[in-house]
């Protein structure tokens, strides 16, 4: 009967082990640790949504000042196009509070939040990611003309579920387009510009925060469409 009970005592205590939450990493990243995180409890609010003018900001991108988003400065709105790492100050202050994610959602738990101080105590490194999946531009099957526009949908996707950001050149529209998210975009062209048959080849330079790419029709097939 000891025996039996020494080894029920030794059984739990590697159930109640194997059970406990994974340590805090000593330097974490935006990539493998932060980015996780709010991604489960704030991206429905502070997401590709998020709108300045209520007061929302939006924490879904790392940071767009980084290098791999130059080619936006030119359209940047800083007041309208925050990041992660702007606006750490209020994501920490509030988690601490409880008071983010609001209720009913759960409050952070003990170990997020050293994770978040941790990455700022670190210096909120980015990290690496041995194999990254390139942000993709697709067109979603034929334009569609609707009186006075012709209708093209586009699907912006990531293989790794980063948000995509980026800029659209359609040449008919005469004007760049800013796409500041993953998922499906509609693009409107003016009918008169776009006569029946005509090919249409459009431009997207897209990132993920780690590579930037470069689409460009008609060397890509996946951006060029005739007008319907």
């Amino acid at each position: 009967m000891k025996r039996t009970g020494l080894l029920s005592v030794v059984l739990a205590a590697v159930v109640i082990g194997c059970g406990g939450p994974d340590p805090v990493p000593e330097k974490p990243t935006w990539l493998d640790d932060v980015e996780p995180i709010l991604r489960a409890n704030c991206f429905h609010c502070h997401g590709a949504s998020a709108e300045a003018k209520n007061g929302t900001k939006r924490w879904d991108v790392y940071d767009l000042k980084a290098d791999g988003y130059k080619f936006l400065m030119l359209t940047l709105d800083p007041l309208l196009h925050t990041s992660a790492k702007d606006n750490f100050i209020i994501i920490n202050a509030f988690a601490k509070l409880g008071t983010m994610p609001p209720a009913p959602a759960t409050r952070l738990s003990a170990q997020d939040l050293q994770v978040l101080e941790k990455w700022q105590a670190n210096g909120f490194a980015f990290g690496t990611r041995a194999k990254n999946a390139r942000p993709v531009a697709k067109l979603a099957g034929a334009p569609v003309r609707a009186g006075a526009v012709v209708k093209v949908a586009l699907d912006i996707t990531d293989g790794d579920g980063d948000q995509v950001v980026g800029r659209l050149s359609v040449p008919l529209a005469m004007k760049d387009l800013e796409l500041w998210r993953s998922g499906r975009h509609i693009i409107e062209i003016p009918s008169a510009a776009c006569p029946k048959g005509t090919a249409i080849g459009m431009k997207a330079t897209l990132s993920d925060g780690i590579d930037t790419v470069s689409i460009l029709a008609p060397v890509d097939p996946d951006l060029t469409f005739k007008c319907p």
